[in-house]
């Protein structure tokens, strides 16, 4: 590169933490979601998702509205910096913290039901 070096910054903001978190929480959201609907029969409680889920057909429209979702916040986050500057102000790190936890606790509950009937496991 002709001496030129690639600078990345090693300011990782708790934004950016919690940011990550959401992917892969909603990733294993998506997971234990799909199985539960797939192998339990067991609707989806949230009705944006339910109401898609019944207008495409597929349960496989969860992640593609997650993947949507998620998408365009971290393109807004990784190139407009204005957007970055007020999403590291507090009330959105409480937004994004409360996200977090909101998502834990329905990765949580989704796990908990699969354990309760482990014997319904389809491995």
């Amino acid at each position: 590169m002709d001496g030129e070096t690639i600078k990345v910054s090693s300011q990782w903001h708790i934004t950016t933490w919690f940011m990550l978190s959401l992917v892969v929480l909603n990733l294993f959201d998506f997971g234990t979601t799909y199985y539960l609907m797939e192998y339990r029969s067991i609707g989806e409680g949230n009705p944006i998702i339910a109401y898609l889920i019944e207008l495409v057909g597929t349960n496989w429209v969860i992640l593609w509205f997650k993947a949507l979702v998620f998408g365009f916040l971290f393109v807004l986050y990784g190139f407009i910096q204005e957007f970055r500057a007020k999403c590291q102000t507090p009330a959105f790190i409480k937004i994004f913290g409360m996200m977090t936890l909101v998502y834990t606790l329905v990765v949580a509950s989704n796990f908990s039901i699969i354990l309760r009937n482990a014997s319904l496991l389809p491995f």
